[in-house]
């Protein structure tokens, strides 16, 4: 916790690491074990100001010298704001483009509008429909011109404009090798599996 933010004190982290421990018994067993132990955390009381954030950084503080304890500074990155930005986009999809674009992500080659309606058992216009709502957030698109040797109307993934240019989805299919993985983390938006 204290690596993500180190302005918190070391029983505060502790105490909220513990409150999202996966083990039910490491947690506190209730909110009024949970809020008992917050009352016993040690609070720094370091001043904290927001600047102007650096090149690239989604939002940057300074904290002042606290007693023994140097001044210091917190930038929050934008690929972290890629990733809620990705999470609060996908949220708002159907179920069924979801399916579609975990269904992809985890196909290792280009494939066409026919074979995707072939392998999912849906109908053409349903996938096209689909698709047209996956375009819509910039996940994907059908090519009206592919290329030579590449199926009729190819889906193509794009990386939406959030992730400033990295390949998401090509990471997400290297890391998460099996389709089951990749519809957990699109389809059930379950990042845990990311861990």
């Amino acid at each position: 916790m204290r690596d993500v933010a180190p302005q918190i004190s070391q029983s505060l982290g502790s105490l909220v690491e513990r409150g999202l421990a996966k083990d039910p018994a490491a947690r506190p067993r209730n909110a009024q074990e949970f809020t008992d132990q917050l009352a016993r955390c040690k609070h720094n009381h370091r001043p904290w100001l927001g600047i102007t954030a650096h090149p690239d950084h989604h939002h940057c503080f300074e904290g002042g010298a606290v007693g023994a304890a140097k001044g210091i500074s917190i930038c929050v990155l934008r690929d972290i704001a890629g990733h809620n930005g990705f999470a609060d986009r996908m949220s708002r999809l159907t179920d069924s483009a979801r399916n579609l674009l975990a269904f992809l992500v985890a196909e290792p080659g280009l494939l066409g509008l026919v074979e995707v309606s072939r392998r999912t058992k849906t109908g053409r216009y349903t996938i096209r429909r689909i698709v047209e709502e996956l375009e819509c957030e910039n996940y994907a698109y059908i090519d009206p011109e592919p290329e030579e040797g590449e199926p009729r109307e190819p889906i193509r993934l794009t990386s939406p404009e959030y992730f400033d240019g990295w390949p998401f989805f090509e990471d997400l299919r290297a890391y998460a090798t099996d389709h089951e993985t990749i519809r957990r983390i699109i389809v059930d938006l379950d990042f845990s599996v990311l861990d």
